[in-house]
């Protein structure tokens, strides 16, 4: 915990969170007085002398002589102190040495400093070693050369192998300083007596490994001599073939470093062999380090030398076991093949052929990483440049189509891109025209919503990669379509692209498109979809602001009518020049145009409001699907064969005499309760709404099995809607679109007729209503075979209770201002 507190002061005061007075005022004095707590956990104290080195530098050097110097210096003042407050008096001495002056270092402590260096302790002597570049950068070069310099080399033959690595590190840190001479006069020779060792320790084979570029640089710096740096990378190669997994990790890590240092000229002869060895070694994390900065040692090897050395290598990665060294290949794929474009053709050719089966094995191989996939479907758009058309529309065409189909979400959009590239850079006609028709046939016109999104995403590409004039004539249309589609995911996909679309407008041919595509804008910015309408209205700004080409040489022209972006405009005109022989079959697009008119037919089809009823007898339709329970009938009277109703409209009224007045609407019949004949007026062009009932000619009632079909024809738009009530029964109701939730404005006309006899109807005056019931109906009629469901704008009342045309059903009355009063049980029925 303790700990954990103090790592947090360190970061509050290294991020300078805190202005330095408050930090030397409120926390300086807690950092000594816990540093100088005896007995603490090495833990603590370390966690503590970091906070102490983070807040040094903040401290007036005043300060740091009247209070921290003195405490460093009674912490190591002799041997007799504890090793504990000897290491704090090492890390102090070398967090001042910055903040003092030579002569002030030379005068207070840099004696003690050495001494501590001797210490019999070698945790002492690592810890004082640590601070002695520190000491170097303050002192100067002439201290440096005379005093630190031998006491680092010394401390190179110390008996631990801890202080030896302290030691390396240190003079690695003092070489910079260094003059040129010295370093090859003293440093270097101590250098390669420590890699020539053939038995060293594991951690000083580490820190080696580790420094080895730094010691390089400076070497081939000062020795431009091949012996010498032979000599060097000799030591590499054995330490690439260590036992220790560290090392061999630390010197994957550092071979792109290693050969920058050595340079490309050496590495046939020195570093190739410890390369092949790293790329092949049996630990996963040292061939993933390998792969990481493959590209980076192609890229300084040069073309000429890639090909002749780093193909095998190459083909090794691509062939790894390991998904995660194939990430990090096909990450940085592109850049790694091209350098592998030389001039010599044929040479070229067999690197590539052999490229073609590892990269379709390692793809077979991945199973199911999709990163794999992905940067592998970021590179194929480069394939066009590396391999033949025929290659790419035998091997990667169906890659692509193949991840663009059943990919995750990056993996479809990288193949829809891939795709585009394809289809633009094929020269042969029917491959051409074989992509862009799957792309309408299995995207844009798919079943699937994600299909349509992927079409999208390869429209996005479309508008980048080909000319506008391209992309209005093959992908605008099928654009469009998507803005009314009914996914709100694939609007939200489309608005955009909405702002690209409006560029391969061209005026004034194209007012129409343009009208489209405004009033596509409008609606999406007005969605029911909240996300739709907020991604509509956060683009809508760039869509009023995207220019709009003219004809003529007019270039484009802003939301203001003003000119601008020829740049762009000379570009995509070199794109059209281009696609001159850019061209699809004559026949498929015929084909596809087609099937698109068929499509746009069947959805009005679909879209139809009304199927025509039956004009000529009563006709029972059958079932559509599979058997329900019967709606049992609660009246007892005998039930016509065949019975049919025709309404006006919604609120159609039925008088038993012409006297003129409405009755209740739903479609009851006269309260004379006999088959005669009543008549009221009617418009000519008011809707018309039949019933037919099919049965027996002796069914004694209208059971629920009885086949009963609802059909309208009105003067607006129509519809059916065919539904059951029992296993032997169907019902079709159609309504005009006039109809619904309306008043009838005219009086409406209703009849009833009887299939078992002829029953003729009473001819009534215009629009008047006659009904005529079926002698063997008894004088009555039942609906107790209409379904209970209320159809909207119809005018067919249902009711609990049994409905007929005896003098038990109420007709609706006028009151004598012109009201109409319908009963109670209407109302309730008619509310609900």
């Amino acid at each position: 915990m303790q700990v954990a507190a103090v790592e947090a002061l360190t970061a509050v005061v290294e991020s300078q969170l805190v202005a330095g007075s408050d930090v030397v005022e409120l926390l300086l004095p807690s950092v000594l007085a816990n540093i100088n707590v005896v007995g603490s956990p090495d833990e603590v104290v370390n966690a503590w002398l970091k906070c102490f080195h983070a807040i040094v530098p903040l401290l007036d050097k005043t300060l740091i002589k009247a209070k921290i110097l003195p405490v460093a210096l009674a912490k190591g003042g002799n041997d007799e102190t504890s090793v504990q407050s000897r290491v704090i008096c090492c890390a102090m001495l070398g967090s001042m040495a910055a903040c003092l002056t030579k002569e002030e270092i030379e005068r207070g402590y840099l004696r003690r400093a050495m001494t501590l260096c001797q210490d019999t302790d070698y945790i002492v002597r690592i810890n004082m070693c640590d601070g002695l570049h520190c000491l170097a950068a303050a002192v100067g070069l002439e201290v440096t050369v005379a005093t630190i310099l031998p006491e680092i080399l010394e401390l190179m033959k110390d008996e631990e192998p801890l202080v030896r690595v302290a030691a390396i590190n240190s003079l690695v840190a003092v070489m910079g300083v260094l003059p040129a001479e010295v370093r090859r006069k003293k440093a270097v020779p101590y250098c390669r007596m420590f890699f020539q060792s053939p038995d060293m320790e594991s951690q000083v084979a580490r820190c080696m490994a580790s420094q080895f570029p730094s010691v390089l640089c400076q070497v081939v710096a000062d020795i431009d001599n091949d012996l010498e740096v032979g000599v060097f990378l000799g030591a590499y190669r054995q330490l690439a073939q260590r036992q220790d997994l560290e090392t061999r990790r630390l010197c994957a890590e550092s071979c792109a470093a290693v050969l920058k240092a050595a340079t490309p000229r050496r590495y046939a002869t020195h570093v190739h062999e410890a390369l092949t060895t790293l790329v092949a070694d049996p630990d996963q994390e040292v061939r993933r380090l390998m792969a990481l900065q493959f590209h980076d040692i192609c890229k300084m090897l040069g073309k000429e030398r890639c090909a002749q050395y780093m193909k095998r290598p190459f083909l090794n990665l691509l062939g790894d076991e390991s998904n995660g060294v194939r990430v990090e290949v096909m990450a940085s794929l592109v850049q790694t093949l091209d350098q592998f474009c030389i001039a010599n053709e044929e040479a070229r050719t067999r690197a590539f052929a052999d490229f073609l089966p590892a990269l379709l094995a390692a793809d077979a191989g991945c199973g199911y990483c999709w990163r794999i996939h992905h940067h592998l479907m970021l590179a194929l758009p480069h394939f066009v440049h590396m391999f033949t058309s025929d290659e790419i529309n035998e091997h990667f065409l169906p890659m692509a189509m193949r991840y663009m189909a059943g990919g995750v979400a990056p993996v479809r959009e990288a193949a829809a891109d891939a795709v585009v590239v394809f289809m633009r850079h094929n020269r042969k006609q029917a491959q051409r025209t074989d992509i862009y028709c799957k792309l309408l046939r299995e995207y844009a016109r798919a079943k699937s919503h994600w299909r349509r999104m992927t079409f999208i995403d390869a429209c996005h590409h479309v508008v980048r990669r080909f000319s506008t004039k391209f992309f209005k004539t093959y992908f605008l249309d099928a654009c469009l379509e998507l803005t009314t589609d009914p996914v709100p995911n694939v609007r939200l996909h489309l608005a955009a692209l909405l702002p690209a679309l409006k560029q391969s407008i061209r005026l004034p041919e194209d007012v129409e498109q343009l009208e489209r595509l405004n009033s596509a804008m409008s609606n999406l910015a007005t969605d029911n979809d909240r996300d739709v309408a907020g991604e509509a209205r956060a683009v809508n700004d760039l869509f009023k602001r995207t220019p709009v080409r003219m004809t003529g040489g007019a270039g484009l022209l802003d939301m203001n009518g003003l000119p601008g972006g020829h740049s762009s405009s000379s570009e995509d005109s070199k794109k059209e020049e281009e696609e001159s022989d850019f061209t699809f079959s004559a026949d498929d697009i015929e084909k596809l145009k087609s099937e698109e008119a068929l499509l746009q037919k069947n959805k009005k089809v679909g879209s139809g409001d009304v199927v025509k009823s039956a004009r000529a007898g009563p006709r029972a339709l059958g079932p559509t699907s599979g058997p329900s329970k019967p709606r049992r009938s609660t009246n007892d009277a005998p039930a016509p064969s065949a019975l049919s109703i025709n309404a006006a409209s919604t609120s159609s009224s039925i008088r038993s005499s012409g006297d003129g007045k409405s009755g209740p609407p739903g479609g009851r019949t006269s309260s004379g309760g006999r088959a005669g004949a009543s008549s009221s007026s009617g418009g000519a062009d008011e809707g018309q709404w039949s019933i037919r009932a099919t049965g027996g000619a002796t069914a004694p009632r209208l059971a629920s099995s009885t086949p009963t079909s609802v059909s309208g024809q009105g003067s607006g738009d129509k519809f059916s809607r065919p539904y059951r009530t029992s296993p032997d029964q169907t019902v079709s109701v159609g309504r005009s679109a006039g109809l619904v939730g309306g008043k009838a404005a005219a009086d409406k006309s209703t009849s009833f007729a009887g299939a078992s006899s002829s029953g003729a109807a009473a001819n009534g005056k215009a629009g008047g209503l006659t009904s005529n019931l079926n002698a063997a109906s008894g004088g009555k009629f039942t609906t107790s075979s209409i379904p209970r469901r209320p159809t909207v704008g119809s005018n067919i009342s249902r009711t609990p209770s049994n409905l007929s045309t005896s003098s038990t059903t109420k007709s609706a009355t006028k009151s004598s201002a012109g009201t109409t009063t319908r009963p109670a049980a209407l109302n309730r029925q008619r509310t609900k």
